[in-house]
């Protein structure tokens, strides 16, 4: 089956290196690296910067869990609109090559979701969103690694590894991943290149 074929070439993905390394997927802009897989059968779908200007802000990554995201997102002709509805696990990495002051990352995110969600939207889940504001909007530092990851309903943001947000707010899970994969997305590139390996991945 389809399915088997997937889980297989995810696993060759990890074992056709030595014994304990893990393959690196560099971000050609920053050189911040990413690995291709993670525990848990979490594959890399891609990498990208986010710029401002002429400033690169961060180098982020996205993974989805196999075989879970193998079918909704080989079904579907709308690959960004599954990451941002669909039900399956998935995760979002973002490395910062700058500081950040955090009265800019507060207002940078606040901007982002007036842009990607509705008023009507937003009303849905005001509690959420202030959280998620004040757990994004602190002093952010050169290599502060931030990790969106949903699973099961919910979706929990670490920094360093230590839990700053979490949400069950289906409206706002959508508003969190349509920040970079709706229909009006932060980068239309960064968008694309976040997903340049799926084909691969899937295959």
């Amino acid at each position: 089956m389809w399915i088997d074929r997937v889980v297989l070439a995810a696993a060759l993905l990890i074992t056709s290196l030595p014994a304990g390394a893990v393959e690196k997927i560099k971000e050609p802009a920053t050189g911040v690296e990413f690995d291709a897989t993670l525990d848990g059968g979490y594959v890399l779908t891609g990498v990208g910067v986010r710029k401002k200007l002429a400033f690169k802000v961060y180098a982020t990554a996205l993974y989805v869990k196999l075989p879970d995201a193998a079918q909704p997102l080989m079904a579907t002709k709308d690959v960004y609109g599954a990451i941002v509805r669909g039900t399956f696990p998935r995760k979002m990495v973002m490395h910062f090559t700058l500081p950040v002051p955090g009265s800019k990352a507060k207002s940078t995110f606040r901007k982002n979701f007036d842009r990607v969600m509705s008023a009507e939207d937003q009303e849905k889940c005001v509690e959420d969103r202030a959280r998620y504001l004040e757990a994004m909007g602190g002093n952010i530092k050169k290599g502060d690694r931030y990790v969106m990851d949903y699973a099961d309903g919910r979706v929990e943001v670490t920094l360093g590894g230590k839990k700053i947000y979490e949400t069950t707010n289906k409206t706002m899970i959508q508003g969190i991943f349509s920040i970079w994969y709706g229909p009006k997305p932060l980068d239309e590139t960064l968008k694309q290149n976040l997903m340049s390996r799926l084909g691969e991945v899937l295959r």
